[in-house]
């Protein structure tokens, strides 16, 4: 079985930053990446699980992310 490829540093800051800017919530989000509000929540803690590379590009593209903005958000 392949292993999914995760975006292991997410600067959260950032993140809630841009979901503010567009009006989207957890639960907005969570849907679109098709994970629970627990499990969206979790990967936004420094401990917790990392985001797949599909969850982050489906979060880039709902959050009209630049490429400038992917990188500093998923590779900070």
């Amino acid at each position: 079985m392949r292993r999914k490829k995760e975006v292991n540093k997410v600067n959260v800051r950032k993140l809630r930053a841009k979901m503010i800017e567009n009006n989207f919530s957890v639960e907005a989000l969570s849907n679109i990446i098709g994970v629970s509000k627990s499990t969206f929540y979790r990967k936004l803690t420094e401990k917790g699980e990392n985001f797949t590379i599909g969850e982050a590009n489906a979060i880039a593209r709902a959050l009209n992310f630049t490429a400038r903005d992917f990188s500093a958000i998923f590779f900070a």
